[in-house]
């Protein structure tokens, strides 16, 4: 048997469950959609009771509600899978009965590759709405786009910095759809973005910058897309978050401004890039020398005739299709996995 302790109560359960049955979207990485949309058979709890459970049967834990646990005594008596939030310092071994699975799929981690669950919010657009996307996207080379480039940052960070700075400083932001929020450790951005966010809501739960959403007529009214990732370290460990997939799914090409080899990683996982289209030689660069020459290859494309950026564009437009098709296969290899540790035994 599988128990589910979330950070929801029983009856908020109960409704979220027959909301993703109905084939409403996700509005949050909650535990209770994951497992729902795995079409798993489990019982909520709201606490944790250990003479409730057999040696055979797995608790599934929500991360934000660790505190005060001690996850070593429960495994004793229940198997357990902790989904975690906080990707880069929750991870740690406790024993073979707990395993943790995070939002946040890092090379630095051999399992996180088969774990990981943040990509199941985007699966859902596939499963649902895969038909009406790929209308759409085949429909959009009858116009031009009215933007060159779109770029969604949310919390600063020295990457988003450097590129707002390269932004404004070379008058590039009217040719993009950029959204700059601010917030985090080093302070907020100057609020100077082109986006209205009061009309930009795919409802009342979902903002542009929002994890699980993908706002898909800005995608659809640009050429490329300039991701920042959360991490961009130079070393040998790559991190992705969510904001690889939505170009993916969104069929845009894009630059990486993440950690070194990130696009290798990519290929690795089946994924293609744009090599043929713009210089990718960054992937194997120090992030200052990264960044330098993926803004070269922005500032570029942002000067190109409308007519240019559109031929580039559509010249990518098999990769576009793998990629989205990639994407679910990808989905699909880390459901199989999750539905093994969930119901190992």
């Amino acid at each position: 048997m599988i128990y589910c302790l979330d950070n929801l109560n029983k009856d908020t359960i109960s409704l979220k469950i027959e909301d993703i049955k109905d084939g409403a979207l996700f509005r949050e990485n909650t535990i209770v959609h994951i497992l729902s949309y795995m079409d798993l058979d489990f019982k909520p709890v709201d606490n944790i009771n250990l003479s409730d459970y057999e040696q055979s049967d797995t608790l599934v834990i929500n991360g934000v509600l660790l505190g005060g646990l001690d996850l070593e005594e429960i495994s004793k008596s229940v198997n357990v899978v902790v989904f975690t939030m906080d990707s880069y310092s929750a991870r740690r071994k406790i024993n073979d009965r707990c395993i943790f699975i995070d939002n946040v799929l890092d090379t630095r981690f051999k399992d996180s590759t088969d774990y990981y669950f943040n990509i199941l919010s985007f699966y859902q657009y596939i499963l649902y709405y895969k038909k009406g996307i790929l209308d759409i996207f085949h429909n959009s080379k009858l116009f031009y786009r009215s933007k060159y480039f779109l770029t969604l940052n949310n919390s600063l960070k020295k990457s988003r910095l450097e590129l707002y700075n390269f932004l404004d400083k070379n008058k590039l932001m009217d040719k993009g759809f950029c959204s700059f929020l601010g917030g985090g450790g080093m302070g907020n951005f100057p609020r100077k973005m082109n986006i209205d966010f009061d009309r930009c809501l795919i409802d009342d739960n979902y903002g542009i910058s929002s994890p699980e959403a993908i706002n898909f007529p800005f995608y659809f009214n640009s050429y490329f897309n300039i991701v920042t990732e959360a991490t961009f370290r130079d070393g040998h460990e790559v991190g992705f978050s969510e904001k690889i997939w939505k170009p993916i799914i969104g069929l845009q090409p894009f630059f990486l401004v993440g950690d070194r080899q990130s696009l290798a990683v990519l290929k690795k996982f089946g994924f293609k890039t744009f090599s043929n289209w713009v210089d990718e030689s960054y992937d194997e660069l120090n992030f200052d020398e990264r960044i330098g020459v993926i803004f070269n290859e922005c500032k570029r494309l942002s000067n190109l005739d409308l007519s240019e950026i559109n031929d580039w564009y559509w010249e990518m437009e098999d990769i576009f299709l793998y990629n989205f098709n990639h994407f679910e296969k990808f989905v699909e290899f880390q459901i199989e996995n999750l539905e093994k540790v969930l119901c190992k035994n």
